[in-house]
């Protein structure tokens, strides 16, 4: 079975699985599990890059009650996190803009990039992150750099190779601006369920359904 080299999570559902906002805590708290399941997987099954969406840019826009729960969900998890990216010596790209977290957030993020950057394998979290953000960040940045080089090396995840395989939950067939130049060749893999219902055999069908696709890359 051939593996993909980089795969890509939107883990989408937790709230609408939760139904009322009473349960969105029991939905995120099991979105999050399900989530260390899924990437070590993917990792134990050859994936070179894991990447996926912890925060969107637009959901900064929900209430102030939501984004505690997000931002405290982070923390509770950070150790778990920790532990599978030393046991499976993982370097850390976060992509977006991790200021507008708390700053203890902000710290534990920084000092993981700086910390894991000679890690063998790569995770990357998309927090506070949009495309068109990403997009837009770059070309300054790139601008700045007096127009050296692509615009794409100054994307948050340049390093990253294209993403072979998106997988998506929660019944949406969109990629909303995940890494856009990244998915531009991408195998997408919609799937009814919510992310709190998602587990490692949903990710082995996944690549079973992966390895079924003829890939042509416009040939």
């Amino acid at each position: 079975m051939a593996v993909p080299r980089h795969v890509a999570i939107i883990p989408d559902g937790n709230r609408r699985w939760a139904k009322n906002p009473l349960k969105y805590k029991e939905a995120y708290d099991l979105g999050g599990q399900n989530l260390i399941d899924i990437v070590t997987y993917f990792f134990d099954a050859g994936v070179d890059y894991v990447s996926f969406y912890a925060f969107s840019l637009k959901n900064f826009s929900r209430g102030d009650t939501e984004k505690k729960l997000v931002t405290n969900l982070m923390r509770n998890y950070l150790p778990k996190m920790k532990a599978l990216i030393k046991q499976k010596n993982l370097r850390v790209i976060f992509a977006g803009k991790i200021e507008l977290f708390p700053k203890d957030l902000y710290d534990e993020f920084t000092k993981l990039e700086n910390q894991t950057s000679s890690g063998k394998k790569t995770i990357i979290p998309l927090i506070a992150y949009s495309g068109k953000d990403d997009r837009n960040q770059a070309a300054k940045k790139w601008v700045g750099a007096g127009m050296k080089g692509d615009v794409d090396d100054y994307l948050y995840a340049s390093k990253a190779p294209g993403i072979d395989l998106l997988i998506r939950t929660g019944n949406v067939s969109r990629t909303s601006g995940y890494l856009p130049a990244h998915s531009e060749q991408a195998e997408l893999y919609f799937l009814e369920k919510f992310w709190p219902d998602f587990l490692v055999e949903d990710a082995k069908q996944a690549l079973t359904e992966y390895n079924a696709r003829e890939r042509r890359f416009g040939k």
